[in-house]
């Protein structure tokens, strides 16, 4: 979006400034990374409805909130918490209440004090695709953990009632208390040689 501002002395223009909102870096490509992962994109600003669709046309964000106030942010925030894992992204003062409903706060380096406060994540720099690698991490790190659980659980509910039956001798089930360790730790080790793009 474009803005004219003018210097007029004695209702003569003797200056003229044009200035235009810049994009964040890499923003198209975490929404296109976002929409194919079928998660829901959403823009919600303070700003009119026609200058809100021309960014959302632009970056194919599916759903658009125009001339939203810090009040009608939060309830729009609350209302997708109730159903969904909800990330915001802002920078501003009035995003900073908004951030703190969210499930996950994404905010700036260089953002107002109130919103960085606000965030479960500070990017250092305006560059989004961060987010995408912030992303990959946080699914292949919840994939691990629920592997882990799995194995620890597995071991609990085979090894402990043979055992317990007397198929294993209590020296061989104290040895084999340490193979769940060994595979969880091993597990988690592996998120260290994941690929992220």
């Amino acid at each position: 979006d474009r803005y004219q501002l003018f210097l007029i002395i004695n209702q003569e223009r003797v200056a003229a400034v044009s200035i235009i909102d810049e994009m964040k870096k890499g923003a198209k490509n975490v929404v296109q990374y976002f929409n194919q992962k079928n998660k829901e994109t959403v823009l919600l600003s303070g700003d009119q409805k026609q200058k809100c669709q021309i960014l959302a046309d632009e970056l194919n964000i599916q759903k658009t909130y125009a001339s939203q106030l810090p009040s009608d942010k939060i309830e729009k925030i609350k209302s997708y918490t109730e159903t969904s894992i909800t990330t915001m992204i802002g920078d501003g003062i009035n995003d900073a209440p908004a951030l703190a409903c969210a499930h996950v706060g994404v905010s700036f380096r260089r953002a107002t004090e109130v919103a960085v406060q606000s965030s479960s994540i500070v990017l250092l720099n305006k560059d989004l695709s961060a987010l995408k690698k912030a992303h990959e991490i946080c699914t292949h790190t919840y994939i691990t953990i629920k592997q882990n659980l799995f194995w620890a659980f597995a071991y609990n509910l085979i090894a402990i009632p043979l055992a317990a039956m007397g198929y294993l001798s209590p020296m061989m089930a104290a040895f084999t208390m340490a193979f769940p360790d060994l595979v969880v730790n091993g597990n988690s080790i592996r998120l260290n040689y994941k690929k992220i793009d």
